[in-house]
């Protein structure tokens, strides 16, 4: 018996362990939830608006220890204008002391996809997408040192400068509202999206039925020790 239950038990634990290892990689900060966007995928949607605190919307993902500018290869996301989308979304890396912004179309900083859920170019390959700095970030003692491409600002900074945090955000540096639906992001190849953080249905039920089993079995077991 004690066999048996261990291994139920053990069943158990692997499925609520898989399914709670399905959250999200990205915390989402400022104004984020997850919705179904118009291509019916699940997405981050990310709102700044000026006027309802906290006036700023983000994702943000923790850095392995000594990752550094230099070990960026590529950087896109899926993405697209959700209702009034007017454009200041943008991906940020950063460590305690300095930040680089990286602005799509320029510093025009419009909807990469004008309001369309598309993929975005990479960020790390293509020219035209501005890197802006600041503090020391790239040499610049104070804000709004532009790069023209991801390549400058490695040349300017160090491929070694040291990275904690990377991520997308909108802020409310634009009047009016800005509202994104972000279905994924890609991270040196690797795919990011949003996913809930709590078990999956199916495995919620596998734990329950497992559970019930146990113990009538536990109960029958019981009763027939008392009978003999």
């Amino acid at each position: 018996m004690r066999n048996i239950t261990a291994v139920l038990f053990a069943v158990c634990l692997s499925t609520f362990a898989t399914s709670v290892a399905m959250a999200d990689v990205f915390t989402p900060f400022g104004s984020v939830t997850i919705v179904t966007d118009a291509n019916s995928n699940l997405a981050w949607q990310i709102t700044s608006n000026v006027s309802v605190p906290p006036a700023y919307g983000g994702l943000d993902l923790t850095l392995p220890v000594g990752f550094t500018l230099g070990d960026l290869t590529s950087l896109s996301m899926v993405v697209g204008g959700g209702p009034d989308e007017a454009g200041s979304i943008r991906f940020f890396v950063e460590n305690a002391t300095q930040e680089a912004l990286a602005y799509p179309g320029g510093e025009t900083n419009t909807d990469p996809n004008s309001g369309a859920i598309a993929s975005t170019p990479d960020f790390v390959t293509s020219s035209g997408l501005y890197w802006n700095t600041t503090g020391p970030f790239g040499g610049s003692p104070g804000i709004n040192f532009p790069f023209v491409n991801f390549a400058g600002l490695v040349s300017a900074a160090g491929s070694g400068t040291s990275l904690t945090d990377l991520g997308v955000v909108a802020d409310s540096g634009y009047v009016g509202t800005e509202v994104f639906d972000v279905e994924s992001i890609n991270v040196n190849g690797v795919t990011y999206t949003p996913t809930a953080a709590t078990p999956e249905p199916a495995g919620v039920g596998l734990i329950l039925i497992v559970s019930v089993f146990v113990a009538n079995f536990l109960k029958r077991q019981r009763r027939g020790s008392a009978e003999r």
